[in-house]
């Protein structure tokens, strides 16, 4: 079940980074050098390094944050059905 999130958000950067690489016709990392080069020269192709860069780093913290708390479930005593936790209701 876990392993269906990390899949599946890892093929939506896989699928984002090659219609990248096809609209301009070349690899995210020579478009990044591209950008870095001449930030101004191109507004578009500055806009979807930087919003595909913040997609991949976002994509590291959600990984991260799974494992975490996989970790944390894995760790976790057992679930007692003689203790319950009082949730606020309202």
């Amino acid at each position: 079940m876990f392993d269906g999130i990390s899949e599946d958000s890892a093929d939506v950067v896989g699928v984002l980074t090659e219609r990248i690489a096809a609209r301009f016709d070349m690899g995210m990392d020579q478009l990044k050098a591209a950008v870095a080069a001449a930030p101004t020269a191109n507004p578009d192709a500055t806009d979807v390094v930087k919003w595909h860069n913040l997609l991949v780093e976002a994509q590291s913290v959600l990984e991260r944050a799974k494992d975490d708390l996989i970790a944390a479930l894995q760790t976790s005593p057992a679930r007692s059905t003689t203790r319950r936790w009082a949730l606020p209701t309202g």
